[in-house]
This record gives structure tokens, C-alpha cells and sequence, in this order.
């Protein structure tokens, strides 16, 4: 499985790439709303929880799994790696919501999580490309 990781400061763009593409699904999420009640709410919903946080700029993460086709894994086994991984990386108490696509000629799936949990605590980042190569491998 490959993943990748960046921040940004828009829910709404983000909700928006993953789940206004053609062949997109929701496969898991952790939030009261779905993108069917709405991008716009959805990422209210985020920036509730962000709001505890005020000093945090950059709120947006982003997650992309790839995982590999040879691998022939369920929807289910990558949700339950994922769910794993966003533990590992320290993202466990943030809300969050996963989408898949199939529009690069295999399914891969797109992470949208906050940079701030439940508590209103920051997920430190530091390090974090380096914790999220070594727990990918």
C-alpha cells in the first residue's frame, strides 16, 4: 500500500475533488454527516470541530491510499488497514471520512481528516512524512 499525505486549509475543495468525480464512493466515515447531506454541511461539520482550535491554519489533511493491485484486497481489508494506519499516524480521535476512486485504472482511496481531534488537541506533524513511509511499509 502507498500513501501520501498533505495539509491544506479548505474541507469544502477537498470534499468536493473526492466526491463530485465521477465513480466515487463513500466507503467509511466518522462524522454525524455523509456527503449526501450535503459538501457545504460536511465540512461544517469539520470546521466545528477545527473551531476548538483556532491557531491552526493548515486544518485539512489529506490521505491518499494506493494500494497494490497484486495485492487483490477487499474494500474491507484496505478500510480496516486504513483505519489502523490513521491510529498509528495519530489521527484516531479526528473525524474523518474515506471515498474511493476508480478513475486512474485502479480503485484507490482519498482520506479527509482534521488536523485536530475530538479534544480539541493538534496532531503533531512533526516528522510526519517520515512516521507515514515507515508505518506504509
Amino acid at each position: 500500500m502507498i500513501s501520501a499525505i498533505s495539509h491544506g486549509c479548505s474541507f469544502k475543495k477537498l470534499l468536493k475533488y473526492v466526491f463530485e468525480k465521477e465513480l466515487s464512493t463513500l466507503v467509511s466515515n466518522t462524522t454525524a454527516l455523509t456527503p449526501n447531506d450535503g459538501l457545504k454541511r460536511l465540512s461544517g461539520e469539520f470546521l466545528a470541530v477545527c473551531g476548538k482550535r483556532k491557531s491552526v491554519t493548515k486544518n485539512v489533511v489529506h490521505i491518499s491510499y494506493s494500494p497494490n493491485p497484486l495485492d487483490d484486497k477487499t474494500d474491507a481489508e484496505c478500510i480496516e488497514y486504513i483505519e489502523r494506519h490513521l491510529e498509528e499516524m495519530g489521527y484516531g480521535n479526528c473525524p474523518h471520512v474515506i471515498g474511493a476512486h476508480n478513475d486512474t485504472g485502479h480503485r484507490h482511496f482519498h482520506i479527509i481528516t482534521s488536523a485536530v481531534d475530538y479534544d480539541g488537541k493538534k496532531v503533531s506533524d512533526k516528522m510526519e512524512k517520515y512516521r507515514n513511509i515507515r508505518i506504509s511499509r
